[in-house]
């Protein structure tokens, strides 16, 4: 299977979040409560893996990089906070809906301006080699990251890719546990 260009697969996540959000709104009890935990834990390893490798070749390797990385860092830790109080809500509650409907706002708004901002650049500056490279890089650090929001965890995308893997045994060991005691 040929890897997949890091761009391809941002856009295909991205995409995942937009058809997530409606039917969260569209769902209540149990239905709504996996589908919630489903998307902090996509939410919470996209970030991490793509804070891990695209923010620091788009820093150190794009003209122009740093401004558009700093920027995103910023929208990216605003919704990992707004998440991890969000984990906390009850799914059905009118606080979660509104918390939702702000969540949701903030993540689109958040992948348009990755793609209009960010992704032409890298597209212009790295090649697709690189691109690839950093397709399997990041594939590899979402499926062993986190899968829970860690706002207290520095932004540093050396912390992060340093502690991912670790932090995202400890969420799936949780994550296992919480499903367990449902059943």
């Amino acid at each position: 299977m040929a890897e997949k260009d890091i761009i391809d697969l941002l856009l295909a996540d991205h995409r995942e979040f937009r058809e997530l959000f409606p039917q969260l709104r569209e769902a209540s009890g149990k239905e709504r409560e996996e589908l919630f935990h489903y998307l902090v834990a996509r939410l919470a390893s996209h970030e991490a893996a793509e804070e891990s490798v695209v923010h620091p070749a788009l820093r150190d390797d794009v003209p122009g990089g740093e401004e558009v990385a700093i920027s995103v860092l910023q929208e990216e830790a605003d919704a990992e906070q707004l998440l991890h109080r969000m984990t906390k809500m009850e799914v059905d509650s009118d606080e979660f809906a509104a918390a939702l409907g702000h969540l949701e706002r903030d993540v689109l708004a958040h992948a348009d301006h990755e793609e209009r901002d960010e992704f032409p650049r890298i597209r212009e500056h790295l090649d697709v080699t690189h691109r690839r490279e950093m397709g399997r890089a990041f594939t590899t650090l979402r499926q062993s990251g986190p899968t829970r929001p860690h706002p207290r965890t520095p932004q540093a995308p050396e912390i992060r890719a340093a502690v991912g893997p670790m932090v995202g045994i400890f969420d799936r060991a949780r994550d296992a546990a919480r499903d367990a005691f449902k059943r």
